[in-house]
């Protein structure tokens, strides 16, 4: 019999073919492990970056807002009128869209807005480096020697002043891309910090000589007279905050309630939209704020049916659709502003929309709820997530 010395042409071409078709399996399955690998990656970096943005507004809503331990859920927080330091705004520019109906299931419709803006006073507590908010200002500035109480943990021959106040907003910018149809905006946080008192500034006046763009990082009014230097009292006033105009029609409320909506910061010199704003979250889709009222059971948006409304002549109250607000107010009087009357309705000074007192609803927030929707365009998938804060 005669012995094979070796494979056949035909033997070799079959081995050949399965071993290129194991191959051509086994670089299929690489290259979908690696694709599930890329899409597993970008959904936990975006789930990363939400988290980050929830944390940073957790630690913001559960700071003081107010004098003393004053919380917004307080059964008599209205009781002595308005808070005498310190603020809390919710501005809703229109109705929450609707976007998936769902009240013939469980009740539950998915919404979508962009026009909502958060801002608010934060009073830090401790006396670590790391309770301060930190703000740079020019070489030789007067902040710089207000020192202890009013400043510690000030450094010799430094241009950082530090401070326990700050204002805060929290508001949406078009960045320019879309998820198909749908507007991505960028979600941005923007920090002023605020004197303890503004008093010991300026010979008592709280004015201070400087150019705006060199205090772009601390809260301020432009005046013909030089920086008008806030505090945490001054701050009760709506047109002293950030993005407010305060020479709007040289009123209080402005006929075309320009004053409620956060304003583009004019600053000499300064990107009049973002400059010292921090972005927190790219390629949003909405950034929502509602509330948990005293008086109900659900977390809603300014416009819902259960929520009072306060309407008077202004015509931006009147339209249904138009702009609300929830505003803690004020009752200064001083030279320039004069709030005393706060709580009268049929003024030019009445609270627009929320209010306490004998001729309005008491409107107290027990909660609040942040729902942010981000686009990933590497998935092609949005992702949501909520945030409930006791207030």
């Amino acid at each position: 019999m005669r012995q094979r010395q070796g494979f056949t042409l035909i033997e070799l071409l079959v081995a050949l073919a399965l071993v290129i078709f194991m191959m051509v399996i086994l670089s299929e399955a690489f290259s979908v492990g690696l694709e599930s690998f890329r899409r597993l990656k970008a959904i936990g970096d975006m789930n990363a970056r939400l988290r980050t943005a929830m944390i940073v507004i957790q630690s913001d809503l559960q700071a003081d807002h107010f004098e003393g331990r004053k919380r917004l859920s307080d059964p008599d927080f209205w009781r002595e009128g308005p808070p005498q330091q310190g603020f809390f705004r919710i501005y809703h520019g229109s109705p929450l869209v609707v976007e998936v109906d769902d009240s013939n299931g469980d009740g539950i419709n998915a919404t979508r807005t962009a026009n909502h803006i958060l801002h608010f006073t934060v009073k830090r507590r401790g006396n670590d480096r790391k309770d301060f908010f930190t703000a740079r200002v020019p070489a030789g500035s007067p902040l710089l020697a207000l020192g202890i109480p009013d400043a510690r943990f000030q450094e010799p021959n430094s241009d950082i002043y530090t401070s326990q106040w700050a204002e805060i907003a929290y508001f949406l910018r078009p960045n320019g891309e879309t998820a198909g149809s749908t507007t991505l905006y960028a979600l941005y946080r923007r920090q002023r910090l605020a004197v303890p008192d503004s008093s010991a500034l300026g010979n008592g006046t709280g004015t201070i000589a400087g150019q705006a763009n060199q205090y772009l990082e601390v809260s301020y009014v432009p005046t013909a007279n030089g920086l008008l230097i806030n505090d945490p009292i001054d701050l009760t006033v709506p047109q002293r905050r950030f993005g407010m105009d305060p020479n709007q029609d040289g009123g209080v409320i402005a006929n075309n309630g320009q004053y409620l909506r956060l304003q583009d910061e004019q600053a000499a010199g300064a990107n009049p939209d973002l400059t010292s704003a921090d972005l927190l979250l790219p390629d949003v889709i909405s950034f929502e704020v509602t509330v948990l009222l005293s008086s109900g059971s659900e977390f809603v948006d300014l416009f819902h049916e259960t929520v009072q409304v306060f309407s008077n002549s202004n015509p931006l109250f009147s339209a249904p659709n138009g702009p609300r607000m929830f505003d803690t107010w004020t009752s200064v009087q001083n030279g320039t502003y004069d709030y005393s009357t706060w709580e009268q309705s049929g003024t030019a000074k009445s609270i627009p929309l929320y209010r306490a007192g004998p001729n309005g609803p008491q409107i107290r927030i027990v909660a609040l709820k942040i729902t942010l929707r981000v686009w990933d365009a590497k998935t092609q998938q949005a992702r949501q997530v909520s945030l409930i804060q006791d207030m």
